[in-house]
């Protein structure tokens, strides 16, 4: 089943980044609102190079999050380690991928791509189907049986699928910059 998906590459070091490596640093960057004890993901939405929405991982508005408890809900309700049970409902948590659309309100969601630092869970691929999203980028993998479940609806909904190969130098390199070449916005002097 995964011979469905395509890599894209990164490009080279010390060039402009490619648009899939510039938004998805930026669902790496919008990662790190998240307040899921375990994962922190991100997610952009995309139509024609232009940002419409973004969204982080955690608990809705008015809920307290597992960071601020100290503990993972869904662990504590299954009595499992979070690896080892699939998005079973009992986690307190709203995906990034979930978080994104809401945020976007009234747009439209026709052929849209969305940049996503974690593979959609079965439950967001068919969130995202409904949207119209046509395109998912996505960085890293988690659960190989939670993946071919999506990879199905992916598959029989015609999605094109994407994993960019974006290493950690790379996105360091988009963020900062190359301090010799560019202006260091650190620097005192």
């Amino acid at each position: 089943m995964e011979d469905i998906i395509k890599i894209i590459k990164e490009n080279p070091t010390g060039t402009r980044p490619n648009w899939d490596e510039y938004f998805m640093t930026q669902a790496i960057l919008i990662s790190s609102r998240s307040s899921c004890i375990n994962v922190r993901a991100g997610s952009v939405i995309t139509i024609g190079n232009r940002l419409i929405g973004s969204g982080y991982n955690g608990a809705p508005k008015g809920i307290d999050s597992c960071i601020n408890k100290g503990l993972c809900v869904k662990e504590t309700k299954l009595n499992k380690m979070y690896s080892d049970s699939l998005n079973t409902g009992n986690c307190i948590g709203v995906h990034s991928e979930m978080s994104a659309l809401a945020n976007i309100n009234s747009l439209l969601y026709k052929d849209a791509t969305i940049y996503t630092t974690i593979f959609p869970c079965t439950s967001c691929t068919k969130t995202l189907i409904t949207y119209n999203i046509k395109k998912i980028i996505f960085k890293k993998k988690y659960n190989s049986q939670e993946v071919n479940s999506s990879l199905e609806l992916i598959k029989e909904a015609n999605l094109e699928i994407f994993q960019l190969d974006l290493s950690s130098e790379r996105t360091k390199e988009i963020i900062f910059g190359n301090e010799k070449k560019y202006y260091n916005l650190w620097d005192n002097n």
